[in-house]
């Protein structure tokens, strides 16, 4: 019996704000999610996950990303969780 691993609901909010902020981003960009998964080497469906907040990402696939943009983890999150 496999029980599905839950975040609390703060933890979840978080990933929603990542997910909506590395979407605006990408949007901002005039990236297609396709083309910029492509681009950082990541497969197409574990990015849309992503920003989707359905997916509890590796900090190594989100700076993959933040590097594709050249802003640095804290800069990214520095308003994230608040």
């Amino acid at each position: 019996m496999n029980k599905k691993k839950e975040i609390s609901p703060e933890h979840q909010q978080v990933l929603d704000k990542i997910g909506a902020k590395l979407m605006k981003m990408r949007k901002e960009s005039g990236l297609s999610y396709p083309k910029l998964a492509h681009q950082i080497g990541m497969n197409k469906n574990s990015y849309y996950l992503i920003e989707q907040s359905k997916n509890n990402f590796g900090l190594v696939n989100l700076m993959l990303i933040l590097n594709y943009y050249g802003i640095s983890l804290s800069e990214f999150l520095k308003d994230v969780d608040s």
